[in-house]
């Protein structure tokens, strides 16, 4: 498993005891170059700590295809928002042979998203939206292309060939996956509200669809 984070402390002293690192051969936490107390709750944790030269979600992702030797990995943001309870179905629906779980917010019996800072629920719309033209365009079978909680088969990941370097990464990666006819699956989580810790402006409601709209156009264009 891999721990996302960038000033992290307040959400880690509620997170790290919910989280069952037992379920995994191995834990890493790539970490954006927190000032906070992040790194010292991970060291007393006995997690590896590995700092970005430079920040960036997508950055994060490919740093962990070249770190990661075990056959899974999946990709666990520390903020609260991911529930810990959903990791075990994570890993038991990549070890039935899924190269892509994705935990989806939208359109399953149980689903739930956190809109408690999006009260125009403009991203659940763009997220909805951009998940469904995602499935009529390249026949994905993924409706919350976007969301950061996700697991993959560790080579699969790597010949995805991933490029970007902020919170578009998952839908680069979704649509990749369809278009080279991975086996994907998705189950239904419920997003809370994040504990606290480090907004990223890069994940305001506004910057994320411009960015989000951004790759699915220079996806449609790649080859």
């Amino acid at each position: 498993m891999v721990l996302l984070s960038f000033n992290e402390e307040e959400s880690l002293i509620r997170l790290l005891p919910e989280l069952n690192l037992d379920l995994f051969d191995s834990v890493i936490a790539i970490d954006g170059g927190s000032t906070d107390g992040t790194v010292d709750l991970y060291r007393r944790a006995e997690i590896e700590v590995v700092t970005q030269s430079r920040r960036g979600r997508g950055r994060a992702f490919r740093t962990a295809v070249e770190l990661v030797s075990t056959e899974y990995v999946i990709f666990f943001s520390t903020d609260g928002n991911e529930d810990p309870g959903d990791l075990g179905e994570m890993l038991r629906l990549l070890r039935q042979g899924n190269e892509l779980v994705v935990a989806g917010r939208y359109s399953l019996a149980g689903a739930e998203t956190d809109d408690s800072d999006d009260p125009l629920r403009i991203r659940k719309g763009f997220g909805k939206a951009g998940g469904w033209l995602v499935r009529a365009v390249w026949g994905s079978d993924i409706r919350d292309a976007i969301n950061g909680f996700r697991g993959f088969k560790t080579s699969s990941l790597a010949r995805l060939g991933l490029t970007a370097d902020g919170h578009d990464i998952e839908l680069q990666s979704t649509i990749r996956a369809a278009r080279m006819n991975l086996k994907t699956t998705e189950f239904a989580t419920r997003e809370g509200v994040r504990y606290a810790g480090h907004h990223r402006s890069s994940a305001s409601t506004m910057k994320l669809c411009l960015s989000l709209g951004g790759r699915l156009i220079s996806e449609l264009f790649a080859r």
